[in-house]
């Protein structure tokens, strides 16, 4: 194998700049992560731990105030129409998506129905992962007029009550009562139920 070779004095000054962004890059993973601990610790503060309810509000099913959607299954192949798809590669450790510019594009032959197209204040949800402890991030997704959908390792839950919040929810399917709330998971890494 061959590789460019220049002076000492060079690969010195590369090494360098190099090590700068890497420092620079784990101290952003810091400050990222210090965000997340912060806005869990505000979410406890001001709502107590939704496992133990302290402030006894009332407790009712998801679906009382919205509804889940698998996400779509397509093959490559189809042409016709171009639409952004936001799959798992999309979630990284992103708590909303307001830009879709680094979501990716699919062709179907058709249109998917609008059930299959998110719209603002969507939480979607990683369905099926390889690795298990990504199963069950979400983030909430303002795709505005732009139409986008999700792929089938992703569920969507759309609110239809205005008695709550995507941004409430968000915070709470992010504290740590989901992280340990007892959702079953399949042997491969997937949810088997809400």
């Amino acid at each position: 194998m061959e590789i460019p070779l220049p002076p000492l004095t060079e690969q010195k000054r590369i090494a360098t700049i190099l090590n700068k962004a890497d420092n620079i890059r784990q101290k952003r993973e810091q400050a990222i992560k210090l965000a997340d601990n912060f806005l869990r610790a505000t979410f406890l503060e001001m709502f107590g731990d939704p496992a133990e309810n302290p402030k006894r509000w009332d407790v009712a099913s998801l679906l009382e105030y919205g509804s889940f959607k698998n996400g779509m299954n397509f093959t490559k192949g189809e042409s016709g129409s171009v639409l952004k798809c936001l799959g798992v590669g999309n979630f990284k450790s992103l708590a909303t998506i307001t830009c879709m510019d680094n979501i990716g594009e699919i062709e179907l032959n058709t249109l998917p129905s609008d059930d299959y197209l998110l719209k603002d204040g969507d939480i979607v949800f990683v369905r099926s992962n390889g690795n298990k402890a990504l199963v069950g991030r979400c983030l909430t997704i303002y795709p505005g007029k732009e139409k986008v959908t999700f792929s089938g390792f992703c569920i969507r839950y759309r609110i239809e009550n205005t008695a709550i919040t995507p941004e409430y929810l968000n915070f709470l399917f992010r504290t740590p009562f989901n992280e340990t709330a007892n959702v079953e998971r399949g042997p491969r890494g997937e949810y088997s139920e809400y």
